[in-house]
């Protein structure tokens, strides 16, 4: 498992609409062994509002690019079946 900042897990997220920005990033900012260390969605607004919303630094427009360029732990998605043919993560 990919750890840094004192043990943290580094997450990634895949989308930035409603199911990320009401579940996924408000309970994970306030988990203090997580951190999202990256976000990716293909609308650009939806990005920039959640990534200025939670401090996400690294804001990608594809997922394979967040995917090859981030070293995380674990990558979530609220669609995950709509993407499971096309995530490979490394290991």
């Amino acid at each position: 498992m990919s750890r840094h900042n004192g043990g943290r897990v580094r997450i990634g997220i895949i989308g930035t609409g409603w199911w990320s920005t009401q579940a996924h990033l408000p309970s994970l900012a306030q988990y203090p062994d997580a951190d999202v260390v990256a976000i990716a969605d293909l609308s650009a607004e939806r990005l920039r509002r959640a990534g200025d919303a939670y401090g996400i630094e690294r804001r990608y427009s594809d997922f394979r690019q967040m995917l090859d360029a981030v070293s995380m732990a674990f990558c979530a998605t609220a669609r995950a079946t709509a993407y499971a043919d096309r995530i490979r993560l490394p290991g």
